[in-house]
């Protein structure tokens, strides 16, 4: 690619970013993938964010049942059993989101809830990072995609 080409794929993007922006998909452009991600686990599951002026650190959004929400994000397959998740913030959540994305056009795979019961056993010392490994994914609702026997938050 050439410098104009580049210029041009920069252009289309801050387009893209502006009209997101517009339809309230993002709020910031700091993560654009978590962002979306937090959109679409609001419009498919009974979720509701908080706003960006009183969003608190520890988590994004709650169920219709006042249970706090923290969500993330892995660009890779729910496979991955190396994924490592930082930020988590296990004092303050009841449930953890984990949406799985493809690396290269950020299409929403999977997504997994995670009761703060569960992910106590797979969070290092550190409360910083999670193991994400078989077991934890065998003890996790894969609540998207849905299915019949699908039991949502």
């Amino acid at each position: 690619m050439n410098a104009n080409d580049i210029a041009k794929l920069v252009s289309h993007t801050a387009d893209c970013i502006s009209q997101l922006k517009k339809e309230g998909v993002l709020q910031s452009t700091e993560d654009i993938p978590l962002a979306y991600a937090k959109w679409f686990c609001a419009q498919h599951l009974p979720i509701e964010l908080l706003s960006h002026e009183s969003q608190q650190p520890s988590y994004a959004a709650h169920s219709k049942f006042g249970e706090h929400i923290q969500i993330i994000k892995k660009l890779g397959s729910d496979t991955n059993f190396s994924a490592k998740f930082s930020d988590v913030h296990l004092k303050s959540i009841d449930y953890l989101l984990v949406v799985f994305m493809e690396e290269k056009n950020w299409q929403i795979k999977s997504i997994y809830q995670i009761s703060r019961d569960t992910l106590s056993d797979f969070i290092y010392d550190d409360q910083t990072l999670i193991r994400w490994c078989g077991e934890l994914r065998s003890l996790s609702v894969q609540v998207y995609p849905v299915d019949e026997n699908t039991l949502l938050l």
